[in-house]
């Protein structure tokens, strides 16, 4: 999410001009050490409104599909196939977590489709969450030829957290599965649903409070 929405964000070119013009003396270091401080350059509001409004979208986009393939478990079960135990469902679950585990392999076009995706503009909102500032801020040190600065930035805790309950909360449901209707709403609603609440809730200001793990059918 972090590298989206630097990607995004290094679309506004009031920003990059504005960190261009304001990339003199320990810029790069201010920023690494203190990724909200990027917020003073010029452009920035509007850099982080397009990243603000790219992440939100992705986010809003992966909730739709996943309310879609939620309705399709139910509407399966008239279907008898449906009700069938998945064969060998503990090799079923390590098949998924293999491809977790696997991560991302770039393919063709994957470039092209990725800019235009973050091509719209952004949206109005309040001030820039957490990982939207950690966005910015990393394209500003792209921008200023300090990339390796901002390795540290390519995390953050709460929506982290978020991504990884999600998993553990996907894995334990297809533990716990039987037949196909049950698979398909265990993707549905941890490997779509949840990911997609992450994805938007990283786009909100920080509030106060304690995000809690909970797994629930």
């Amino acid at each position: 999410m972090v590298a989206y929405a630097a990607i995004a964000a290094l679309q506004e070119p009031r920003f990059v001009d504005g960190v261009r013009k304001a990339g003199k003396g320990d810029l790069a270091r201010r920023i690494a050490a203190n990724p909200g401080a990027v917020m003073a350059i010029p452009g920035a509001e509007a850099a982080a409104a397009r990243a603000s409004g790219a992440l939100a979208r992705q986010g809003e986009a992966l909730a739709a599909d996943g309310r879609r393939v939620k309705q399709a478990s139910y509407s399966l079960q008239k279907q008898g196939w449906s009700k069938q135990k998945v064969p060998n469902a503990p090799g079923r679950l390590a098949r998924v977590k293999s491809i977790s585990a696997a991560g991302y392999s770039p393919a063709a076009g994957d470039q092209a489709h990725l800019y235009r995706a973050v091509s719209e503009g952004g949206r109005k909102g309040g001030a820039a969450s957490a990982v939207v500032q950690r966005g910015v801020a990393l394209a500003a040190l792209s921008v200023l030829g300090e990339t390796a600065r901002g390795k540290a930035l390519m995390s953050e805790p709460k929506s982290g957290f978020c991504l990884k309950v999600a998993k553990l909360n996907l894995y334990q449901c297809l533990a716990s599965a039987g037949p196909h209707y049950e698979d398909i709403y265990c993707l549905a609603t941890h490997a779509m649903l949840e990911p997609a609440s992450c994805v938007t809730d990283a786009v909100k200001p920080a509030k106060s409070g304690v995000v809690k793990a909970s797994y629930s059918r």
